[in-house]
């Protein structure tokens, strides 16, 4: 019978006291029943999972708030840009001495502006057009590409 009344004290105990027995005396863990060091384990784990989610949550909500600013601020920046309407191109037969004559003048200008130098002092021989074998979508993300430069 006494044995039960001192179980009953012993569950009667509160966490509270407990963890200041054990704050005192650390070894005290020893003279615990088998029920105080459930209840203290049980305690300890729940109070560590709820600092963790709490933390989860916190850092849940940092997250999406500053997501949501870098979003609206890369919206600022970027402004569409008015359609240019394209007017179809009438073509006009010229003979092939002519566009030869053409080619070869806006070849050396390229040429001559990126060496710096007069298009005088380049002599073009030979021009030789190479095939272009890339798919239509690479051909579209170099103009792409090439005008975002601009």
């Amino acid at each position: 019978m006494k044995m039960y009344m001192l179980s009953n004290l012993a569950l009667a105990r509160g966490l509270n006291e407990l963890l200041e027995i054990l704050k005192a005396d650390p070894q005290a863990i020893h003279t615990l029943s088998s029920n105080e060091k459930v209840s203290i384990v049980l305690f300890v784990a729940g109070l560590g999972m709820a600092v963790t989610f709490a933390v989860l949550i916190f850092l849940w909500f940092a997250i999406s708030v500053l997501s949501s600013v870098l979003r609206n601020f890369g919206e600022e920046k970027k402004k569409p840009q008015p359609v240019k309407k394209v007017e179809p191109v009438v073509a006009v037969e010229e003979t092939e001495e002519e566009e030869d004559e053409e080619l070869v003048a806006v070849i050396a200008a390229a040429v001559a502006a990126s060496l710096n130098t007069s298009i005088h002092n380049i002599v073009v021989k030979n021009i030789v057009r190479v095939n272009d074998h890339s798919p239509s979508w690479a051909k579209t993300g170099r103009i792409e590409q090439m005008n975002t430069r601009f």
